[in-house]
């Protein structure tokens, strides 16, 4: 079976993602304290828009696959960086809010468990059964191979109205939650880990539907921060973008980069920086290339300089041994304990 080779390096930034929610800044303090039976999940989709562009003013426009220019990039339009982002509308599987809003519709199966899952147990409910193991402590996490942090249950859902299967491991504190989560549905199947903490949280995702995909976000709803890295087989086997920024009022400007394989095989790279109400209205930025101008990591393009605390880089980086950082088929991302 293919298994990607993230090594050392994918537990590393892993780890990295959770230790960043377990810090002691304001707001971050954990109450502790175990799952108590009838507390719900919390969805993640609104953590998601306080911190993040939230885009729904889509044109008829497909856009263009090229990046060295603003057709590339239009967030109003279809197969363009910024509309695939963060426009669900137009963004298809790219749009990493389609792909949460699957993670919370599946947090709102496990709710329905929510009286039960005080004790291991077969349960059934809307027509859904769900199997409960308390036992359960860690588990490994599809795709990236790694362990998962400490985790308090373990929920087996079958809806078969939908052909669906969801397995959902998890745990609750006082002020923090954190989620890994794998679903199966005919020739679809994606993987989740996903936590918050007071106000910083991370999602990683990885799946393959219309779109083979793989994004990781880290985000801080109190300074409205949020940094981004994703890549798909779309545009010829590879697209890629990388960036981040700020919606607050006080600071509003992001900085993205893109490459892909109508640039060159993915060599070339080019970026832009736009502030949120810009990007809301679709007005055009320049488009710079980042050979002849590289970014210098000075104010917002930290979060797409190489090598900067604020960059995720590009996952196409990461060594695999397929050499592209998405799933390829969906045995990549099956549920084995």
């Amino acid at each position: 079976m293919h298994r990607p080779l993230f090594g050392l390096l994918a537990a590393v930034f892993l780890f990295s993602l959770i230790l960043a929610g377990c810090g002691t800044e304001s707001g971050d303090s954990d109450d502790g304290g175990t799952i108590t039976p009838g507390t719900e999940l919390t969805p993640f989709t609104d953590k998601l828009k306080a911190c993040t562009p939230y885009l729904d003013e889509s044109s008829p426009s497909a856009g263009v696959s090229l990046l060295e220019d603003w057709g590339g990039w239009d967030p109003q339009a279809t197969n363009t960086v910024l509309g695939k982002l963060f426009d669900p509308g137009i963004g298809g599987d790219e749009c990493i809010y389609n792909q949460i809003e699957i993670l919370d519709s599946h947090i709102e199966m496990a709710n329905i468990f929510a009286d039960d899952w005080g004790a291991s147990g077969t349960y059934t409910g809307n027509g859904i059964s769900a199997v409960v193991d308390t036992s359960v402590t860690t588990v490994t996490i599809p795709y990236l191979g790694a362990d998962s942090p400490p985790m308090e249950r373990l929920i087996t859902m079958n809806d078969p109205a939908q052909g669906l299967t969801v397995h959902m491991a998890f745990s609750q504190t006082g002020n923090g939650q954190t989620i890994v989560s794998q679903y199966v549905q005919g020739t679809e199947s994606g993987v989740y880990y996903a936590w918050f903490l007071g106000n910083k949280m991370g999602i990683w995702h990885a799946s393959i539907k219309d779109r083979k995909v793989q994004v990781i976000w880290e985000g801080n709803t109190t300074d409205k921060t949020f940094k981004i890295a994703e890549c798909t087989n779309a545009t010829g086997g590879n697209w890629e973008a990388m960036g981040g920024g700020s919606i607050a009022t006080s600071l509003d400007e992001m900085a993205f980069m893109a490459r892909n394989n109508a640039t060159s095989s993915s060599e070339d790279e080019y970026y832009l920086v736009v502030p949120l109400g810009e990007l809301e209205d679709g007005d055009e930025q320049a488009v710079l290339d980042a050979g002849a101008v590289p970014p210098d990591g000075t104010g917002v393009l930290a979060y797409i300089t190489q090598g900067n605390d604020l960059c995720l880089g590009f996952l196409g980086d990461l060594p695999q041994e397929d050499n592209t950082a998405y799933p390829d088929v969906l045995e990549d991302l099956a549920w084995e304990q």
